[in-house]
């Protein structure tokens, strides 16, 4: 995962998963490698120590860092003001935990050359190739 989503937190996790992992592309399969004799997946006991992992890829593209969308959160502030008035609100239930929250961190990528889709940041471009002429 990437900068923006906790890995101790296994709902962010599973968001970026969810919303960041092209299953095609992303996710790996090693078939019976070197494992632990402590994988409980392996029975019979004499079939340990190989076993299979998964592989997944739940990162921005780094090609598409440039324009790729800023992920945004709750503010903390706005948290509070809701949960200050829910009932009065008449919001049902209780005031959801909401444990992550916008911060104000500033992620800078830095961009060697022009963006164009399908080309690597720096990569020429039909437009960058127009301005050496």
């Amino acid at each position: 995962v990437d900068e923006d989503v906790d890995p101790t937190d296994i709902n962010q996790v599973i968001w970026a998963m969810s919303s960041r992992c092209n299953p095609i592309e992303d996710i790996d399969l090693l078939r019976n490698t070197w494992s632990t004799w402590l994988d409980p997946t392996q029975n019979p006991p004499e079939e340990r120590p190989y076993g299979s992992k998964a592989l997944i890829n739940a990162c921005k593209e780094h090609r598409y860092l440039p324009v790729f969308s800023k992920r945004t959160a709750l503010r903390k502030e706005v948290y509070d003001q809701v949960a200050a008035r829910w009932r009065k609100l008449g919001l049902p239930g209780e005031v959801p935990e909401v444990r992550a929250f916008e911060q104000e961190s500033k992620v800078v990528y830095h961009e060697v050359g022009g963006f164009e889709p399908g080309k690597q940041p720096g990569e020429e471009t039909a437009t960058s190739r127009k301005d050496k002429k």
